[in-house]
């Protein structure tokens, strides 16, 4: 008999005779990145007093995907919640466009809570930084600032990271890179 490495998720019935499972959560990781000019910047935020861990550390803008929204609307409203960023400004002016399907998929059960964590992002070119605001703010404190930080700036700045976001935001940029560089060299090809 074959053996696998899982534990069975826990039932619970409920007064209604419905039963409720628990099991691992589903989490979204947006990785957002606008030109201006020649200068690249990513939107990031500092985790509030409110945050259930992490607290004063920056981080990507993440949440946990909700009942009856698909990955794509997760993404769009926690951008929303959490930066006031509406997401269909960008989308006219997308130079890379991860937000359709995740660019990567983390499992590993030692992370986080055992999240299961799907990974969107774009690159959008700007006229002007889009506007910020914490407004939106399903859980007040739960965010305490949020900033488009210049990529130049994510080793420079001591910041505490948060998920090591700081890494994900650097493999998002090695993907573009490499992306834009292939694109150039079919381009240069025909």
């Amino acid at each position: 008999m074959k053996k696998f490495n899982n534990r069975e998720n826990k039932a619970h019935k409920l007064t209604d005779g419905k039963i409720l499972w628990e099991s691992r959560s589903v989490a979204i990781v947006a990785t957002i990145i606008v030109k201006l000019d020649e200068q690249y910047f990513v939107l990031v935020s500092k985790r509030g007093r409110e945050s259930l861990d992490e607290k004063g550390k920056w981080n990507l803008t993440c949440g946990y995907l909700d009942w009856d929204e698909t990955l794509n609307q997760a993404v769009e409203r926690e951008l929303w919640e959490e930066t006031g960023l509406d997401l269909d400004i960008l989308k006219p002016n997308l130079i890379i466009d991860e937000l359709s399907s995740p660019w990567r998929v983390h499992s590993d059960p030692i992370a986080n809570r055992q999240n299961v964590s799907c990974h969107f992002g774009c690159v959008a070119e700007v006229d002007r930084l889009p506007e910020l605001s914490l407004d939106n703010n399903e859980v007040e404190g739960e965010v305490e600032s949020v900033i488009w930080l210049p990529l130049d700036d994510i080793d420079k700045i001591n910041k505490e990271w948060a998920f090591n976001h700081d890494k994900i935001i650097k493999m998002f940029i090695e993907r573009f890179i490499y992306k834009k560089k292939r694109e150039k060299a079919m381009y240069c090809n025909e």
